[in-house]
């Protein structure tokens, strides 16, 4: 029986009994942080461009901060992702944009902030081209360059608070006028409408701002040529009054509703239109 026991049954006895205790140097060491997950990645940097003369590029987000640098029409801008958590209202070439400041760099190395609404992404269209000078761009209504147009006649009348304005252009076949009113610190309004060879409508246009009971500005545009015909609808609030607003606006901001018209709501439209 004692040869069962050999000398090399208890070596690997001992052996297996040393394997099995932990080692201390590993215990001691310690654990590795595990590799984050989901970081957020820094913005890429993306190219603006200046779609206004004189822009100023400011040491702080607001008007009254002192002008970095002046830039040009298509300036280009590098913004890295910073901009305001508030949006400021502010009149640009006749319209109205509620937009953050950001923060840029330009090509000559100088930083500071610009308003939103005065820069443009790359294939961005922003402005009212219909301000211009013998331009008028208007859309669903047409673009209308005046210098191909003759001037025929020009009126100007008081009636009550209003001070009236009416002018029309020719060319060819077709007439179109242009009614502008006034009423003070009321409102103001602008009517454009085609008229074809027989004098009738053939498109219109409507401006009109109101202050009551909340300063409102509301754009119509009426496309009789189509059937049925269509109303093209939309409007928005401003919190100023429009002579803290320069230049005042002259053009709705948005998106427009679309409505088609009935037989009876295109005559009833175009009996009004036809007596401005």
């Amino acid at each position: 029986m004692k040869a069962l026991f050999s000398p090399l049954f208890f070596t690997l006895l001992f052996c297996l009994a040393c394997g099995s205790q932990p080692d201390p140097a590993a215990a001691s060491q310690p654990a590795l942080p595990e590799p984050p997950r989901n970081q957020p990645s820094a913005p890429e940097p993306e190219i603006l461009f200046a779609w206004v003369d004189d822009l100023n590029l400011r040491e702080a987000p607001k008007t009254s901060s002192p002008v970095v640098a002046t830039l040009q029409v298509n300036d280009a801008l590098i913004f890295h992702g910073e901009k305001t958590d508030f949006t400021e209202k502010i009149a640009l070439r006749g319209q109205t944009y509620d937009e953050p400041w950001l923060k840029v760099t330009t090509k000559k190395d100088q930083t500071g902030w610009v308003f939103g609404g005065a820069v443009r992404r790359q294939g961005e269209a922003k402005g009212t081209p219909q301000s211009k000078e013998g331009l008028i761009d208007i859309a669903h209504f047409g673009r209308y360059e005046l210098s191909r147009w003759e001037k025929e006649t020009e009126t100007t009348e008081s009636v009550g608070d209003a001070d009236i304005t009416r002018t029309t252009y020719s060319l060819g076949t077709q007439l179109l006028r242009i009614t502008s009113y006034e009423t003070g610190e009321y409102g103001y309004g602008r009517t454009y409408r085609l008229l074809g060879s027989d004098g009738e409508v053939l498109k219109a246009r409507e401006l009109d701002w109101s202050s009551d009971p909340t300063h409102t500005l509301t754009e119509k545009v009426y496309d009789f040529t189509q059937t049925p015909a269509r109303a093209y609808l939309r409007s928005q609030v401003f919190t100023e009054h429009f002579s803290r607003l320069q230049p005042r606006p002259e053009t709705v901001e948005g998106d427009f509703t679309t409505l088609s018209l009935s037989p009876a709501e295109a005559e009833e439209l175009l009996e009004r239109l036809g007596k401005l």
